[in-house]
């Protein structure tokens, strides 16, 4: 969600978020 965005700042983890979601 918008915290998502805000959390860009570490892409390793960022997409592994992006791909749970």
């Amino acid at each position: 969600m918008a915290y998502k965005l805000q959390y860009k700042p570490k892409r390793r983890r960022t997409l592994v978020h992006d791909n749970s979601f």
